[in-house]
């Protein structure tokens, strides 16, 4: 399966803020990292992709910045889907929201004394233990150890073994925002994937080793 994901131009003036959608700068800054999900009956598959950014500044014009994505970001994979697939954006909260814990790994976690490693307990460096993706509402738990390899407590029902989130109204994509006038301005826009795959008529067991 080949992936490509691109995103839209941005254009905006500083003192533009639309009272449903907030300031479109800051907006559109808080949201460039995205999470692409592949899910199927049996499979589901997520990417994080980080949008980069180019910022262009024209102090003495009507729009004094643009925002523009450079690249796009492409990824090559082998994903095995044998029921239909929903594929779903979503994006990642900014890092100010989040709740991290910040401290030393226990020794569970087989890290390394330093300075091969980051070291265990009081001898050890400082490391992300623990991310609450919205500090809010005390939700969405990633402990990058896992439950058997530390001993924070799990929050009952949003403790995840991987870097993801879920689908929510914060997490949403906001809807496009156009304006015109004499000029047509693209405020924001969806995200573009590309997405090239092959339908195998056949039994896939034949492409497939188990692990």
């Amino acid at each position: 399966m080949a992936i490509v994901f691109s995103a839209t131009p941005f254009t905006g003036g500083l003192d533009d803020v639309n009272p449903e959608e907030g300031d479109p700068m800051t907006e559109y800054l808080e949201k460039t990292v995205h999470q692409l999900v592949f899910r199927s009956e049996k499979s589901v598959n997520n990417f994080l992709i980080r949008e980069t950014l180019g910022l262009l500044i024209f102090p003495n014009d009507t729009m004094p910045f643009k925002v523009s994505p450079n690249g796009v970001y492409q990824k090559q994979t082998y994903l095995v889907h044998t029921s239909n697939v929903e594929i779903n954006i979503l994006t990642v909260p900014p890092v100010e929201r989040w709740a991290v814990d910040y401290s030393q790994l226990p020794n569970k976690s087989n890290e390394d004394n330093q300075p091969a490693g980051y070291g265990m307990e009081a001898a050890g460096l400082q490391a992300v233990r623990e991310i609450i993706f919205d500090a809010a509402g005390n939700t969405q738990q990633y402990l990058p150890l896992t439950e058997k390899r530390d001993n924070l407590p799990l929050l009952p029902g949003q403790y995840r073994e991987q870097f993801k989130v879920d689908a929510n109204a914060d997490n949403k994509l906001n809807k496009p925002i156009g304006q015109t006038g004499d000029t047509f301005i693209v405020r924001k826009n969806y995200p573009l994937v590309n997405v090239g795959y092959v339908e195998i008529f056949m039994n896939y067991n034949k492409f497939v080793q188990n692990s």
